[in-house]
């Protein structure tokens, strides 16, 4: 355990010097093209509030009512053997995780932590729900990629089953993960009515989509900029933003296999994007971005063999 702490550390040290000097260069371009910088950023601003805003502020807001509330703790008395015999996570993670299927990331990312500020799962639970709730939703992945992108929506479905499968397999591979240093923490009891509680959730959710979009930005132009330069290959230009990459892999002429498995690849790691939407959620309760790193990599090479043993027997 301790020599992977050590690499934990190492990653958040080699996280932080790539992202000093991604940022300078971002400076610097900015300031030799400024109307191409403009340009890329008002699409990016543009791309969040006609597609990220409108879907997921009201998950936002809808999601930390029900975990405020508690509102699906019958759920969890169905759930909790499964989670706690598989899982090692609690009777309260069951219905986190099924949330999580629903909405996506970083909604995923999100309600656990909420979970975890309000006392319903532990700073141990925490981590290993980290391996399971980072997932991608149904919407985006039959919709977007298997049907806007793909043009089949049997492909969307298997990388759907794909991304399901996935995240079971990569949370039992966490179930006995148990971080280093286990901090002291008391939930804060809930002050107030409902409606306090609802103008409370609205405003979290407010910063909240308002950070995204301001990530979705930074890392559009910092994609279109790498593109101006050199022209990026799919699996890279997906790996710093994900749907740009599924887009590429759409446009190439791979056999239905392997632009499944590629696509499932890229949503399985989500894109350097997706994590900081992530983790700005999961630092918030001391989640290392060494940690998430490590089981998102997990996450994208269980999803590589399932899709392309799935797509080989439903294609």
């Amino acid at each position: 355990m301790k020599q992977n702490s050590n690499h934990m550390i190492k990653i958040n040290k080699i996280f932080k010097t790539s992202l000093a000097l991604i940022t300078v260069g971002l400076m610097l371009f900015a300031l030799i093209k400024p109307d191409f910088y403009i340009s890329s950023a008002y699409s990016a601003l543009i791309l969040w509030a006609t597609n990220l805003l409108p879907a997921l502020f009201p998950f936002f807001v809808f999601t930390k009512i029900i975990v405020e509330l508690n509102v699906l703790k019958p759920l969890s008395r169905i759930t909790a053997p499964i989670m706690n015999s598989l899982f090692r996570t609690g009777k309260n993670s069951g219905y986190l995780y099924l949330v999580s299927l629903l909405c996506g990331y970083p909604i995923g990312s999100k309600i656990i932590v909420d979970a975890y500020n309000n006392g319903q799962i532990n700073y141990v639970e925490l981590h290993r729900s980290t391996a399971l709730t980072s997932v991608s939703g149904p919407l985006f992945i039959v919709g977007t990629v298997g049907i806007n992108m793909l043009s089949n929506s049997k492909i969307g479905y298997i990388i759907l089953l794909a991304q399901v499968l996935t995240s079971i397999i990569n949370g039992l591979l966490y179930r006995n993960y148990t971080p280093k240093n286990i901090p002291n923490h008391t939930s804060p009891e809930l002050q107030g009515g409902k409606s306090n509680l609802l103008v409370s959730s609205i405003n979290s959710s407010i910063q909240s989509i308002l950070l995204i979009g301001g990530l979705v930005t930074v890392f559009f132009v910092g994609i279109e900029v790498l593109n101006s330069i050199i022209p990026l290959p799919p699996l890279t230009q997906g790996l710093i933003e994900l749907t740009k990459g599924c887009y590429e892999v759409a446009l190439f002429n791979y056999s239905p296999e392997i632009a499944a498995t590629l696509c499932s690849v890229l949503i399985a790691f989500g894109g350097f994007c997706i994590h900081a939407q992530s983790y700005y959620f999961l630092s918030q309760a001391g989640v290392s971005y060494g940690f998430f790193f490590a089981q998102k990599c997990t996450q994208m090479l269980i999803s590589a063999v399932v899709t392309y043993i799935l797509a080989i027997l439903m294609l």
